[in-house]
């Protein structure tokens, strides 16, 4: 009987136990269990033929749970090259060469955000379709995230701030609930197709956000599409203009510490003048907040007119003005302008991104994140606007572990947290182990398992994969890496998986599979399955040939004595014949 997928229901009955799925049986007949391959369970209904209990058929099938969506599977099969490639040349460089290692690991992450990027759907599109596209998103940005912390090498040096405003600038999507999933870069698009700006009550308060963020690029061209530009000749509205220039050029120059000086690469929006000198970056960063100073200390002057004419677009300015005095010598004008970053910031995140960027540029995180951490979400001036806050609070938890490079609370977090699949959690370790020490807590046995937490986190995510047609080989490449329980499992898929009988060609490739990996015994066993299968389906000359690849001569003799046994027939009746012949 053909065993097909039992209807999966993912609910909880009325007394609380979880249901993944349901077999039609009737009454009287009796349910037989056994384990399958990886996270699947084979059902069958055992009806009794003396009573007739249950109907005319008996009825089969299997039960997967956690399964690989068809995205996790695209996934998997472009991770695995990778993977490969990154355990060989690790495997190659031993334990000695570092910064090679390190080299290694920053190019496989590198290639495996890729692939996450490219799968995930764009923020600025809405929110993800289906659960299985929102995980893939949380995937992507968690793991560029913690890719920050523990392979960049920005970070360490004080290029937190600017990379930090970049990772936001690309995920901050992730921190919105549902119904407030975009990047404010999309809504300043939309701001800009609009036919009048300056009557979108939007149009200010998303210019702030852009800038607090670190989006100046952005800010600047939303600030272009002010409708003063457009009509010069209005004495109104060049009064508009020249405040605006003021804060156009004051935004246009701000210096900004970025490694990606000269590259616009990884500096989404940035805008600004960057350097990667620290001691250039102070000195201009000085003369620029005096620049602000003047500004602010005129602004009563500035705004005078626009008052009157235009109250919102001075109340904007004003605030933009106010942001950029977060570094100010003033203490007075620096406490105004966090107080009212944090009155417009959506969420704590971005007031964090914001006081970095224009208040602690070189901060370094290992040392002082935890107490701006603190300082930010104490704001009284806070209020969290369409945020997800149970994400927000695990990003706080993942954020202050990555900070301080503790590996196991980063890998406690990740094993817990709905945002973070199976997948996610057996690769994520190759980018924690660039952490100095991390090795140690990676590589130390479970005393409970006999391998490492990396190797039983990779099994657990092979159990995943091998409970289905596409990705049970993928399986196999990955037990090939299990040091400790790799090739008893191996053994065990190819023993027990209804995959390699499925026809002639995977079952090749099982057979193909297990000689590569060593796994004779294992080979011998699936081929000498495959061959009683072509006995029993009469296909004598393909059961011998899998016979012989199992190398059971007592098999193959069973299998042709009856063809021998005809054949010696054949030829004493040909010779009895022969012999009546010539009697005659």
């Amino acid at each position: 009987m053909d065993l097909a997928v039992v209807q999966p229901e993912n609910r909880n009955d009325v007394d609380g136990i979880e249901v993944i799925g349901r077999l039609p049986a009737a009454a009287g007949s009796r349910l037989q269990f056994s384990w399958g391959t990886g996270t699947e369970v084979r059902v069958c209904e055992v009806r009794s033929p003396a009573t007739a209990a249950g109907g005319e058929e008996s009825s089969a099938g299997f039960i997967e749970w956690s399964p690989p969506g068809a995205e996790q599977r695209r996934i998997a099969y472009d991770v695995m090259p990778l993977y490969k490639q990154l355990r060989k040349k690790l495997h190659m460089l031993g334990s000695g060469r570092q910064q090679e290692a390190r080299e290694a690991l920053q190019e496989y992450s590198t290639g495996v955000l890729a692939i996450l990027t490219a799968n995930a759907r764009d923020p600025a599109a809405g929110p993800p379709l289906g659960e299985e596209s929102l995980l893939i998103a949380y995937e992507a940005g968690l793991w560029q995230l913690l890719e920050l912390f523990f392979l960049s090498s920005d970070t360490p040096e004080g290029f937190f701030a600017e990379s930090f405003s970049t990772w936001l600038c690309h995920h901050g999507g992730l921190l919105c609930t549902p119904g407030g999933f975009h990047l404010l870069a999309a809504e300043a698009r939309r701001l800009q197709e609009v036919q009048r700006l300056d009557s979108e009550a939007a149009y200010w308060p998303v210019l702030q956000r852009l800038v607090l963020t670190g989006q100046v690029e952005v800010a600047l061209a939303l600030l272009a599409a002010h409708p003063a530009y457009q009509a010069l000749q209005d004495p109104d509205m060049a009064a508009k203009v020249e405040v605006l220039e003021q804060v156009f050029r004051l935004l246009r120059v701000v210096p900004r510490f970025s490694r990606q000086a000269g590259s616009s690469s990884g500096m989404l929006g940035a805008g600004g003048t960057l350097t990667g000198d620290v001691v250039v970056f102070k000195a201009e960063r000085t003369k620029w907040r005096q620049q602000v100073d003047e500004l602010w200390e005129r602004r009563e002057q500035l705004l005078a007119d626009m008052k009157t004419l235009d109250p919102a677009a001075a109340k904007g300015i004003a605030g933009v003005l106010c942001l950029l005095c977060a570094g100010s010598d003033n203490q007075h004008r620096a406490d105004a302008s966090f107080k009212h970053a944090a009155s417009i910031a959506h969420n704590w995140v971005e007031l964090l991104a914001g006081t970095l960027l224009w208040k602690y540029p070189t901060l370094q995180p290992q040392l002082h994140l935890h107490h701006l951490l603190a300082k930010v979400k104490g704001a009284s001036h806070l209020v969290s606007r369409q945020s997800d806050e149970e994400f927000l609070d695990f990003f706080e938890q993942l954020l202050l572990a990555a900070s301080q490079q503790e590996v196991q609370t980063v890998i406690q977090l990740a094993t817990t947290s709905p945002c973070c699949s199976l997948q996610f959690v057996a690769h994520i370790y190759d980018v924690l182990r660039a952490s100095p020490g991390a090795e140690r807590v990676i590589s130390r046995p479970l005393s409970h398992f006999g391998g490492d937490q990396s190797e039983m986190y990779t099994l657990h995510y092979v159990e995943t994969l091998a409970a289905h047609a596409s990705t049970w080989q993928l399986a196999a490449e990955y037990l090939a890496w299990c040091p400790v329980h790799g090739s008893a499992v191996l053994e065990a898929l190819l023993e027990k998986s209804r995959f390699p009988m499925q026809d002639d060609v995977s079952a090749l490739k099982a057979v193909a599979l297990a000689q590569r990996h060593g796994l004779t015994g294992a080979a011998a066993g699936l081929a000498r399955r495959l061959g009683m299968a072509a006995a029993a389906g009469g296909r004598t000359a393909a059961a011998l040939q899998w016979f012989m690849r199992a190398h059971d001569p007592a098999r193959c003799a069973e299998l042709v004595a009856p063809l021998l046994a005809k054949v010696q027939q054949q030829l004493l009746d040909q010779v009895c014949f022969i012999a009546t012949g010539s009697d005659g």
